[in-house]
This record gives structure tokens, C-alpha cells and sequence, in this order.
């Protein structure tokens, strides 16, 4: 049971487009990329040496043409020189040199150990080798990224608080980058009043007690599950529907805040609700009340079901019970392959299945995606020969551009903050920027109070040869 309960952890957490959640996943191991001799103790400075003089910015400002102020060429002679951009050590981990960024990421090589094969790309292999690319290009204003990776086991918050404090407090990064799991980031934005750039993750809840700026290129949970719940209204999804509505305790605020309200204005027919209570890794009492909830649901007379938060549980009690209605699923776990295959439930119940959640790109629009195939790019640029697209499985693909979403959001966020970098810089740059395309992405943006870029939903359907939640019909973009 605790291999089983580890197998679940671990995938939830890099769902790619929610690996793919606020859930989050990757392994096979002669699919994994092996580790540079680069240790997990050890700093990987990727400071640029040799940087392009065309870069995104340097040092100093350009001065003008030779000719201003001599009156030649019509030129006003009163008109003042713009003054060089002088770089400061502006915040922790900011000198006029460089920017020290940390890395919190998934230790692959010791889930293999625990035996659990998922798939994935270790830190030690990306973030160098977009570092090298990010400061070739002149890196942020002048600045030359320097990276420091930390690796961590996805099981409860001990590792993944020992790898905070590391970074934040020994280290004395500025930015930490991560894949880390439910609260965990808040040691970084609440206790360290670090900002933190996440793969997925962020929750209005978390936004609210976070003290330096959250972000997160995947659709934060609120949004996830509002654009969700809307995209099912307007296709009409509950009409003459007599609707039960379950959650986890985890998910009171989106169900009560998010969720049920967009039900009742639209004048949706729910019977019955059911909260699922924490009992703190007790899978037995767990399972019990939650079959007590689908009791009441029949006795309610309930002839469809929602689910608004993980699949496990939910779908293990589907299987035990078979209500035989069909259920509506809204966590992204939903197109996790690794949850479907590891859960202990039967994965045919899911044809009864419908999903709405944030879009994943299926491999083949990995593939043909030129922001993706540039991040696959630069990492055989660094290591050359790591990556194999004829044989690169599912997985291991959706864990590039996972990960380099959350990059590309971390490069875009360090420029448009300007010359003088600091926390509050980097959430004035957000609230500027507006649309923002990350790879893999056909719709994103960020703005004032909007901090998580990714804007498409998605429906998808089960495939009982794959035995998978495949993608049904086209992304859905979302509107404001």
C-alpha cells in the first residue's frame, strides 16, 4: 500500500499541463536522461563568459549618433544623451553581474530506487543547458543567470523544506524555480519571502498567503476549475441533470467560492453534496466515508456526479460501488496515464467518464510546437545526443515542456522586470504583460491579479484500448 501511495504522489505531482495540476508527474529508466556528474550538493554555475553583444540587454545603454549636438544632419543640439543604465546589487541574489537562481527539483534517480518508474527529465540536465542559452543571449538586462539545483524526494514537505531552506537561506538565491508539491512552495513565498516561478501549483489561497510573488505557468486551480465549470455550462453538459457534487476538505474554498456558485447562477438541478474529510493517510476511513457520501447521493436520487478534486479516492469508490451514472471530472489528474495505471481501480469505470481540465498538448503537438523543439534544441546543444525524439517517450516529452514552460515564464518575467530587479519589479512586470505564449501553449497571458499564464481547457474522454483520458475535440480558449 505505501508503494501504491507513493506511485500516486509522485505522478500527481508533474501532470504536464498538469507533466499536467494543482496536482503535478515522469521514468522508465533507460527512457530517463542519466545524470551529469554533477551532484545534487554541488552549485552548477552557468554564468555566461562569452556573452552575444546583441543579447536581450547589456550593462550599459547604447549612446547616440556621433553627430547629435554638432548640429549636423538636423539634429537638435539641446537634446540630451540618455543616460547609461547603471546595474546595482538591487536584492538578494541580484549583483550588477548576475542573478542566482534555485532550482527545486524531482529526484528521479531515488524514486527508481523506491521503485517507482516514472518517467521524467532530471534538473541537472535542463536548467544548465537553458541557462547557457538564456545568457548567450545576453542573459536579463546584462545580467548572467547562475543556477544552484536542489533535488528533493515528492513525498510529504520534509525534503522539499530542507531544499527551501538550502536555497533560500545558504544559497541566498533570489528566485527559486520548482516543481514542488500542495503547500510546499509556501516555504519559499511565505516563511522565506522568496518569489517562486512554479510548473503548477498556485491557488488563490496560496497567492493570498504568500508574502514574496507566486507564479505559475500552468492555469492555477481556481481558474482550472471556474473555466471548467463554465466551458460544461455553455455545452449544456448538466441540463435535466439531477447533480451531485463531491470534493476533498483541501478543495472547500473552490468548491464553495468557485464552483458551486457558477452551478447555481446558471440554475443547475444539485441534490446533493458530499465533502470528503482528512484523515491524515488513513486509507481505510478514507474509503469508508467516502462510500457513505455515495449513499447519499443515490438516496438524493442523483443521476450524474461531479468530482472537483483528485481522482483516487473518488474513482476507487466509483469502482467498489459502480453508481452506474456517468461522472464529470475536473482535476487535471484526470489525463495522468501513471494515476489511471497505478490507482488500484479498474480503469473502465472511466468510460462513464467525462473530463474537463487545463489542455495538455497530446506528443504529436509536442512535436510540432517550434518553442518546445527549441528547448529540445538547447539541451542537445549542451549535452549533445540526450534528447532522441524518435524515441523519446510521452512522458519524458510533456516533462520538457513542463519544465520549460516554467522557464521560459522565469526569462520572460527577469527582462521585462527591468534594470532594477527586485520582488515587486517582478509582479509589475506581470501586471504589464498580457498575452504570453509559453511552449506548448496556444493561449496564455498575465495581469494584474493573474499570475499563472496558461489560458486553454480541454475536454477529454476515455480510451478503453489506451486505457487513457484522451483529449476530445480541440483546445478551448478560455475568455475574460
Amino acid at each position: 500500500m505505501r508503494r501504491l501511495w507513493l506511485v500516486v504522489l509522485v505522478a500527481a505531482s508533474l501532470l504536464a499541463a498538469s507533466c499536467g495540476s494543482d496536482s503535478d508527474d515522469d521514468g522508465e529508466e533507460q527512457a530517463t536522461p542519466t545524470d551529469p556528474e554533477t551532484t545534487e550538493s554541488e552549485t552548477t554555475d552557468t554564468s555566461a563568459t562569452d556573452t552575444d553583444d546583441s543579447g536581450a540587454g547589456s550593462a550599459e545603454a547604447e549612446t547616440s549618433d556621433s553627430s547629435a549636438g554638432t548640429g549636423g544632419d538636423g539634429e537638435d543640439e539641446s537634446a540630451p544623451e540618455p543616460e547609461p543604465v547603471v546595474l546595482t546589487s538591487s536584492w538578494t541574489g541580484v549583483t550588477p553581474e548576475t542573478i542566482k537562481v534555485g532550482v527545486a527539483g524531482i529526484d528521479f534517480t531515488r524514486l527508481q530506487e523506491f521503485g517507482v518508474d516514472i518517467e521524467g527529465i532530471v534538473a541537472e540536465i535542463w536548467a544548465p543547458a537553458w541557462v547557457d542559452a538564456f545568457n548567450r543571449r545576453g542573459g536579463a538586462h546584462g545580467r548572467m543567470m547562475e543556477v544552484v539545483v536542489r533535488n528533493f524526494l515528492p513525498v510529504g514537505n520534509i525534503e522539499s523544506d530542507a531544499v527551501c531552506a538550502e536555497l533560500t537561506e545558504d544559497e541566498e538565491v533570489f528566485v527559486v524555480l520548482g516543481a514542488m508539491l500542495g503547500d510546499n512552495p509556501l516555504c519559499v513565498t511565505q516563511l522565506h519571502e522568496t518569489p517562486y516561478v512554479g510548473m503548477f501549483g498556485l491557488t488563490a489561497e496560496r497567492a493570498e498567503k504568500s508574502i514574496a510573488p507566486f507564479f505559475a505557468s500552468e492555469m492555477a486551480a481556481d481558474l482550472q476549475r471556474s473555466n471548467s465549470t463554465k466551458a460544461l455550462i455553455s455545452e449544456r453538459t448538466f441540463d435535466g441533470a439531477r447533480l451531485a457534487v463531491f470534493w476533498e476538505i483541501a478543495d472547500d474554498p473552490v468548491a464553495n467560492n468557485v464552483v458551486l456558485p457558477l452551478l447555481e447562477e446558471a440554475g443547475v438541478n444539485v441534490v446533493a453534496k458530499g465533502t470528503l474529510l482528512d484523515f491524515a493517510g488513513d486509507t481505510q476511513a478514507s474509503e469508508a466515508a467516502i462510500d457513505v457520501i455515495f449513499e447519499n447521493f443515490a438516496a438524493a436520487g442523483a443521476d450524474m456526479y461531479l468530482n472537483i478534486s483528485g481522482l483516487v479516492p473518488f474513482n476507487r469508490s466509483i469502482d467498489r460501488n459502480r453508481p452506474g451514472v456517468p461522472f464529470v471530472l475536473l482535476n487535471g489528474q484526470l489525463t495522468n496515464s501513471a494515476i489511471i495505471a497505478t490507482s488500484g481501480y479498474d480503469p473502465d469505470i472511466l468510460v462513464d467518464a467525462i473530463g474537463v481540465t487545463a489542455s495538455k498538448p497530446t506528443l504529436e503537438e509536442w512535436f510540432a510546437n517550434d518553442d518546445w523543439n527549441v528547448c529540445v534544441d538547447e539541451i542537445n546543444a549542451y549535452f549533445p545526443g540526450t534528447i532522441d525524439i524518435d524515441t523519446l517517450p510521452e512522458a519524458v516529452a510533456e516533462g520538457i515542456g513542463q519544465a520549460c514552460q516554467g522557464f521560459r515564464l522565469l526569462e520572460h518575467l527577469l527582462i521585462a522586470a527591468g534594470p532594477e530587479l527586485t520582488p515587486d519589479a517582478l509582479v509589475e512586470a506581470a501586471d504589464d504583460t498580457g498575452e504570453l505564449l509559453l511552449p506548448g501553449m496556444i493561449a496564455g497571458s498575465l495581469g494584474p491579479g493573474k499570475y499563472s499564464v496558461g489560458d486553454v481547457v480541454r475536454y477529454y474522454t476515455y480510451d478503453i484500448e489506451t486505457k487513457n483520458m484522451l483529449p476530445d475535440g480541440d483546445p478551448i480558449v478560455v475568455t475574460r
